[in-house]
């Protein structure tokens, strides 16, 4: 005989009919199971979208901070040349002007007058052809010769301006750098020498009030000597 097809479910009091239990179970589960899936999937891409924002972000954070950092780099090296230019031009005047106003005993006095308006200077003085401080503005307390000092035999050697390199003032106790302008005679030999000291540590205060927590600055000088540090200038001398 054909097979027979199963009963239709019994109708309840409403006249809906019931279908088996197992059933409403199985469609309640597959419910469950698509919506927890669907909450999986929504979490992994909120979270995806969060940690590439965080990145975004920090990149961006990043950015900032090395732009700062190279602006406060370029006003410390802008700083510091303005004043090497600035003391050049003066040690060049002071050169050019009337010999007498640097000639013992009233000198001291002269650069002293100078020096007071230079507040980036520690000192002015000036040395013979062999090295020896003649004139101070500040007064040394002993007799100094500067004759093998690195700087002053490269300053006889080319024949025009330098800076010595990065060192602690014996005298002030301050970071400084000898500016020296070698005066030439009729030979073209260096007759004597005008010397500014300049202080490192007035320009670096003008600099690091700009600087962000942990940031460093150093600066370079065209041989790798390094010339200025910013902040805790002594390790580097």
């Amino acid at each position: 005989p054909p097979p027979q097809n199963p009963p239709p479910p019994p109708e309840n009091s409403t006249g809906q009919r019931d279908f088996p239990q197992r059933m409403r179970v199985r469609a309640s589960g597959s419910l469950r199971g698509r919506l927890l899936a669907f909450l999986a999937v929504l979490f992994v891409v909120l979270f995806g979208a969060v940690a590439a924002y965080r990145a975004i972000a920090l990149e961006h954070d990043r950015e900032e901070s090395a732009e700062r950092a190279m602006n406060v780099a370029r006003g410390f090296a802008h700083a510091y040349e303005l004043q090497v230019g600035e003391t050049q031009r003066l040690l060049e005047v002071l050169a050019a002007g009337p010999a007498e106003s640097l000639r013992p005993p009233g000198c001291e006095t002269y650069l002293a007058k100078v020096l007071s308006r230079y507040p980036q200077l520690r000192n002015l003085f000036w040395a013979d052809a062999g090295g020896i401080i003649r004139c101070a503005a500040a007064p040394l307390g002993a007799p100094v010769n500067l004759g093998e000092r690195p700087g002053l035999r490269r300053a006889r050697e080319s024949k025009t301006f330098v800076l010595t390199a990065m060192h602690r003032s014996s005298i002030s106790g301050h970071m400084v750098v000898a500016a020296i302008l070698p005066v030439l005679d009729g030979a073209g030999q260096a007759s004597w020498f005008l010397l500014a000291v300049m202080d490192l540590d007035w320009i670096s205060r003008q600099v690091a009030e700009k600087l962000a927590p942990g940031m460093v600055v150093r600066l370079v000088d065209q041989e790798g000597t390094i010339v200025m540090r910013q902040p805790n200038p002594e390790c580097c001398v």
